[in-house]
């Protein structure tokens, strides 16, 4: 079983302009006892993160209008004590080196990853 406990009780939020992966990733989550908020673009995630405080925040590398690593970088202003966790469907060193530099990213995952690769990346 994974342990919730470490989170506040503040929602997660998940983006990803891939729809149909959004949401494998809202059934992998269904069960979470955490609001769980999934929008699909950086500028929605902003949107969001205006209206409300999170504890994680996954996101997707490659977006239109807001990179994930743009993203990431203005979580960490907006939100600096949110885990910030990216995910890509390529391996992208140079990417990946970016996101984490730049926006203190926590975890990495190459998509397609599995329900408990990712649940055990934002529950750790």
């Amino acid at each position: 079983m994974l342990s919730h406990e470490k989170f506040s009780g503040r929602p997660i939020l998940f983006v990803d302009d891939d729809q149909r992966w959004l949401k494998l990733i809202e059934r992998w989550f269904e069960d979470s006892s955490y609001e769980c908020v999934f929008v699909n673009s950086g500028k929605q995630a902003l949107a969001e993160i205006d209206k409300q405080s999170f504890d994680v925040v996954v996101s997707d590398i490659s977006m239109p209008e807001v990179s994930g690593i743009d993203l990431m970088n203005m979580v960490k202003l907006k939100l600096p004590n949110a885990a910030r966790i990216v995910m890509s469907g390529k391996m992208d060193l140079v990417g990946s080196i970016e996101a984490i530099n730049k926006g203190r990213v926590l975890r990495y995952l190459v998509k397609p990853c599995d329900g408990k690769a990712l649940k055990l990346a934002v529950y750790e």
